[in-house]
């Protein structure tokens, strides 16, 4: 016997599912969830891992042009756009990758800011 809500098998003498807690008597002989379940898992997985795939692509893409947009165009927004698009790319995609693209965030920040500063102090020298 399987439980007609969740498709568990149940005991010939019980009265409820053990996994779900529904009543026994709607029980049937043949389980309709398995070949359902099993594919429907699978394919919402790979659907998942597609999503989150395409998903870490945009972030490391947003994360190299913040950080080569950091050294000319207002650093400190541009590197801390970079920094979050490698943090997102560390909990999405790669987590090396987003190390590396955080450390580089906050290198062009700094850079940023230092070859802005020369440039202004030449202007008026």
């Amino acid at each position: 016997m399987f439980c007609a809500h969740c498709g568990s098998r149940l005991e010939e003498d019980a009265r409820y599912c053990h996994s779900c807690g529904a009543p026994a008597k709607g029980t049937i002989s043949e389980n309709p969830f398995k070949s359902n379940t099993d594919h429907s898992f699978a394919r919402q997985s790979v659907v998942a891992s597609e999503r989150d795939e395409s998903k870490g692509t945009v972030y490391i893409v947003l994360g190299w042009v913040f950080f080569g947009l950091s050294f000319f165009i207002v650093p400190i927004l541009f590197g801390a756009g970079a920094f979050i698009m490698g943090y997102l790319t560390y909990r999405v995609r790669s987590q090396t990758h987003g190390v590396v693209l955080m450390v580089l965030a906050v290198v062009g920040a700094v850079l940023g800011m230092l070859i802005g500063y020369i440039v202004t102090a030449s202007m008026y020298l």
